[in-house]
């Protein structure tokens, strides 16, 4: 693959993790999260209040994403998450889904 085609799939992931923290966000702020984005090195993309708890959450665009290693020196501090469920489950405002009724 040439130098292009590399930048060209960086900037795809990039777009994609772009529409999931926006998702994520909205859908933190409906249940009533004071959500913050964060933008830096070895930092959270979002720092989200719910009932009076703070908790930095990391985005990621898939399941496959990878931590890149400023992340994973920090990210045991932080709740890594990749869908809206997760990120609603990380603040308490969802079941997971084993503890949801059937």
């Amino acid at each position: 693959m040439t130098i292009w085609g590399d930048a060209a799939e960086e900037l795809e992931r990039e777009a994609e993790r772009s529409e999931n923290l926006v998702r994520v966000a909205q859908a933190l702020r409906a249940v009533g999260c004071e959500v913050y984005q964060i933008n830096g090195r070895a930092l959270p993309d979002l720092l989200c209040k719910h009932h009076g708890r703070w908790l930095p959450l990391g985005v990621k665009s898939g399941f496959n994403a990878r931590l890149t290693p400023s992340e994973a020196q920090f990210a045991p501090s932080w709740v890594m998450v990749h869908s809206v469920d997760e990120a609603l489950v990380a603040v308490g405002a969802l079941l997971p889904e084993a503890m949801r009724p059937r």
